[in-house]
């Protein structure tokens, strides 16, 4: 029994002397799985009554219910395994050994890691399964959980580099702002000071964990990728590998800054749009 983040214990159905993979293929995703899949339907069930209410969303914002309630498990599940995430990571990252950081993961010794791993994996999964079941994703959706879930498998398969897969899942700490954010944009609409606060929230954890760590990880592995090729690295990927790891990284760093700019350009807009109706008030 696993305490993950010293909050919610959790079972993991494998022993902690297996790797990610064969923890996968003994069962131990399948408690993550009905966590997910349980939020999901019961988030339906919760927006079909209010439809039923009279409580609507923008059509602007949802085409259907499936649409709404997809929103839920991200709100409900990234936090307890981001936060899992980040804790790992601040303690490798403090630690300064990069054996530690780049080196195979100690399964026996980092359970909650561990744990972490096996829960993004099957999360991702998941809502891949939903996303294809109910039609709700587009070319861009598929094309990003399958990219995501490719370097999920190149890094579980090694079993190594837990700095780094620490590092990413870290970053889904800001995903519940931003589906929080969607479902009060459908609802209440951008002019709704809650739904304001929320966006300002989610811009917080965006510029911290997508923009600031992203960028941090990204730098150390490029470092320690550039040791590889003279031998001195303690990276445990082929050589291919580190490069295909390196291009995503280094895609994905520069993604978030592009989407870091778009959020500073609707912040800016929103202010200068608050700043006129002052104005036009006070005249």
């Amino acid at each position: 029994m696993a305490a993950l983040s010293g909050m919610l214990p959790y079972p993991l159905l494998c022993s902690p002397d297996a790797g990610i993979l064969p923890c996968f293929a003994a069962g131990g995703w399948i408690p993550h799985a009905v966590c997910h899949l349980f939020t999901f339907y019961l988030g339906f069930a919760f927006v079909a009554m209010g439809r039923r209410r009279g409580i609507v969303w923008s059509d602007q914002s949802f085409k259907k219910a499936e649409e709404v309630a997809w929103h839920f498990p991200m709100i409900v599940t990234c936090f307890p395994f981001g936060l899992a995430a980040f804790r790992a990571m601040w303690r490798l990252l403090s630690s300064g050994d990069d054996a530690a950081r780049f080196g195979p993961l100690d399964t026996r010794s980092d359970l909650e890691l561990l744990e972490c791993f096996v829960w993004f994996g099957t999360y991702l999964g998941v809502d891949f399964v939903l996303i294809a079941l109910h039609k709700m994703g587009d070319a861009e959706t598929f094309f990003h959980h399958i990219l995501f879930g490719s370097v999920c498998y190149v890094m579980f398969r090694g079993c190594t580099a837990p700095f780094v897969g620490a590092a990413l899942i870290a970053q889904e700490l800001s995903t519940p702002f931003l589906n929080s954010f969607l479902l009060l944009r459908g609802y209440r609409g951008l002019s709704s000071a809650i739904t304001q606060l929320v966006f300002a929230l989610f811009a917080v954890t965006f510029f911290v964990f997508r923009v600031g760590l992203n960028t941090l990880t990204t730098l150390l592995f490029l470092r320690e990728f550039g040791r590889s090729i003279f031998g001195g690295s303690h990276l445990l990927y082929s050589a291919h590998e580190q490069a295909v790891l390196a291009v995503v990284l280094t895609g994905g760093m520069c993604l978030q800054l592009y989407w870091a700019r778009a959020i500073v350009q609707k912040l800016s807009k929103a202010m200068a749009g608050g700043e006129l109706s002052k104005k036009a008030k006070a005249e």
